[in-house]
């Protein structure tokens, strides 16, 4: 059976390979003489009969012209019965049997949360509607990180919740911190963050943070004009030209996705380039001084929470 895989979701593709064959040969499109490994592999399937499956990954990365003899070679050829093909990409071939896997837009919350849902499954894992909007807040529309902690935290426990995130996912603890720089830029933080605190040496972590955002806004300012209200094809293409994650350009413009209720400023707007360029010189000072030993960490949040308030 040849499968022509659509759409892009690699890792529902990924799942619905593993549902069909446990073992899988791979070819990638920077492979050498292509054609001639696929057909040495449904050669060994049918002398040996063997049932191993067959991966062409990407063949949109593939020469057209090798595209056309691959095409050729498998109409002029009949599979053994115990061989699976899977292509990821377009055939055209009338004995392809096409699926899709696509991947919902990033701001559509809900499809998000069945997206969630649907890997768990596919990994045998049992995880709460309240886990599954913990993961998205955590990490976002973003397919191959979700599935890793995912896999991580199946390990742990096969019925995932929120406290599982909270406490054992490495992207949550990375979460809290950049939300908290956030928030800071934003002028939203008054108290003292113990829950940072408690954790011994988060404060070059959120020095280290503030400065990347920082350095990213006064790109923002100085190299591209953006709309006070840009939609998401203005976001991915900022998130390009800077070379850094949607959710970072998103969050610096204040890009309020589907659901969400409270509306964030604009940084890009809120700070001229003086002042940007003022405050990396504060957190250079601060992380100095911090260590140097001059500041304990209590005192260096402190000073920080005090410069934005």
């Amino acid at each position: 059976m040849i499968y022509c895989l659509l759409g892009d979701s690699q890792i529902l593709k990924k799942l619905f390979i593993g549902l069909k064959r446990s073992e899988c040969k791979n070819i990638f499109p920077e492979d050498n003489e292509k054609i001639s490994k696929i057909r040495d592999l449904v050669g060994s399937n049918n002398m040996f009969s063997q049932s191993e499956a067959i991966f062409v990954r990407q063949l949109n990365k593939w020469e057209k012209e090798e595209i056309q003899e691959f095409e050729k070679f498998l109409k002029d050829s009949v599979l053994p019965e115990n061989t699976n093909l899977f292509v990821d990409g377009n055939l055209k071939l009338n004995e392809c049997k096409k699926k899709t896997f696509k991947l919902p837009p990033p701001w559509k919350k809900e499809l998000w949360l069945t997206h969630i849902a649907k890997l768990s499954e596919g990994l045998g894992i049992e995880i709460t509607k309240k886990a599954c909007e913990k993961m998205y807040e955590t990490v976002g529309a973003n397919e191959e990180i979700i599935y890793s902690e995912l896999q991580k935290l199946g390990v742990l426990n096969r019925n995932i919740t929120e406290y599982d995130i909270e406490r054992y996912s490495y992207v949550f603890q990375e979460k809290n911190y950049n939300e908290f720089a956030y928030n800071l830029l934003r002028g939203k933080v008054n108290n003292l963050p113990f829950e940072l605190i408690k954790e011994r040496s988060t404060f070059p972590i959120i020095i280290a943070i503030l400065s990347r955002i920082v350095t990213k806004i006064g790109r923002l300012k100085s190299e591209m004009a953006v709309e006070k209200n840009p939609d998401w094809k203005t976001v991915t293409i900022l998130a390009k030209r800077l070379e850094c994650k949607t959710s970072t350009i998103a969050n610096i413009i204040g890009f309020r996705f589907s659901g969400e209720n409270e509306e964030q400023p604009n940084l890009q707007y809120k700070y001229s380039l003086k002042e940007l360029q003022n405050l990396l010189l504060y957190l250079q000072t601060l992380d100095e001084a911090f260590k140097e030993g001059k500041l304990n960490e209590f005192i260096s949040y402190m000073k920080l929470i005090e410069y934005f308030s």
